[in-house]
């Protein structure tokens, strides 16, 4: 029978308190519902992140666990039918309002726990500002430059190393490229989502983390016509007084830093084959 570490699963040390514990699986959570990534791996893994979740958030569980692995915290279940994923999730992820949600972002932005993000999201993307931005949360167009700063301060202080693509994937016409990008992507998530809350019955102010989170972030990414239009305007059309720039060349962006398409993350997918 296949031992599965549930310290891995989670991504943390064994040493963890109850707060990175519970930290640990709501990001996993979030990254792996089969609702929210197609990955056709996610399921499972979304159900060892639960498992691993129920076992360790447990003092009893997580002693027993840590003494005797899978049968030891199996025992301590104490006869129970096994792991409800679903009642997990709903004590994770209540309803929650706008206000709450801007309120999570208004205090993980620029603390340790987003520094930590970013740095991972860097060196782990070598500096590709594209998937950087997909994968910390909260982070989109609109705050870029904050991001960018944090990542510049880590590179001058030696934390990380400095990276070619961070250079073209922070660079001006790359990031025309990605706020045309993403306002395209908003309208069109916005009108999918509203459609989805009309058969669903979700209301504005009424909803699940995910879909709130979703619907704040492509509400502000619309908005970005005038900020777009502001860059073309600082960054091309200055370049090109008096002479007319061949179409092709305004539009061309350096093949290697293409956006990324949507796509789940990797994640672990060899737990089931490690062996006692």
């Amino acid at each position: 029978m296949a031992k599965v570490d549930y310290y891995e699963v989670l991504g943390i040390a064994e040493d963890a308190n109850s707060d990175q514990i519970k930290r640990a699986y709501r990001k996993l959570a979030l990254m792996y519902h089969p609702d929210k990534n197609d990955d056709p791996t996610a399921e499972d893994f979304f159900k060892s992140v639960g498992k691993a979740y129920y076992v360790l958030s447990d003092p009893a569980k997580k002693e027993a666990y840590d003494k005797f692995g899978d049968e030891g915290s199996e025992d301590a279940l104490s006869g129970e039918s096994g792991v409800d994923l679903a009642n997990i999730w709903r004590s994770m992820f209540k309803k929650v309002t706008k206000e709450a949600i801007d309120e999570y972002i208004k205090n993980y932005r620029s603390s340790e726990t987003e520094v930590e993000d970013i740095k991972n999201a860097y060196v782990k993307h070598k500096g590709n500002m594209n998937y950087i931005l997909e994968e910390v949360i909260g982070a989109d167009v609109e705050n870029e430059d904050r991001i960018c700063e944090i990542i510049q301060l880590l590179i001058d202080s030696g934390e990380v190393e400095p990276y070619k693509k961070f250079v073209t994937t922070s660079a001006p016409p790359a990031r025309i490229k990605r706020q045309a990008k993403a306002k395209k992507e908003a309208v069109e998530a916005a009108e999918a989502l509203e459609e989805l809350s009309k058969k669903n019955g979700f209301e504005e102010g009424k909803g699940d983390l995910v879909s709130m989170l979703m619907l704040n972030k492509q509400k502000r990414e619309a908005g970005l016509e005038s900020l777009i239009s502001n860059l073309e305007r600082k960054y091309v059309d200055g370049k090109k007084k008096g002479k007319k720039r061949p179409k092709h060349q305004e539009e061309n962006v350096d093949d290697e830093d293409e956006l990324p398409t949507a796509k789940p993350p990797a994640h672990k997918r060899s737990m089931r084959r490690r062996k006692k």
